[in-house]
């Protein structure tokens, strides 16, 4: 868990985000923080979370932020805050958006430097 910074993408920047979170089929998963990693209240950032058919994730009052969601399956204790599609992304590190409607503009922030790659 990070620290809880809202429903923002900075949240997945040095704050223990991950990837991709997918539940295998036909299970029952509580999430438990067992570790105090900044001050005030945590939350789970992830890029991509996976709930499929038959599945469920219990968020036991914590909060969890995605930038996508495929939600199938159940969701208990708490609910689901998908990030908006902006803000800052992370030097290579894959980040998903999504297009709504046709001619829809998002906009990223990004930092580069000459020769930096």
């Amino acid at each position: 868990m990070g620290k809880d910074m809202g429903n923002v993408a900075a949240g997945f920047t040095r704050n223990f985000a991950y990837g991709t979170l997918a539940l295998a089929n036909n299970t029952y998963v509580k999430l438990v923080n067992q570790s105090i990693n900044s001050t005030g209240s945590e939350a789970l950032y992830v890029n991509s979370l996976i709930v499929p058919a038959g599945t469920t994730l219990d968020l036991n009052g914590l909060h969890l932020y995605a930038r996508t969601a495929q939600i199938a399956g159940t969701i208990l204790g708490g609910s689901i805050v998908q990030i908006p599609d902006s803000g800052p992304i992370i030097f290579g590190t894959s980040t998903p958006g999504s297009i709504s409607i046709a001619g829809e503009l998002d906009e990223w922030t990004f930092l580069a430097g000459a020769g930096v790659l």
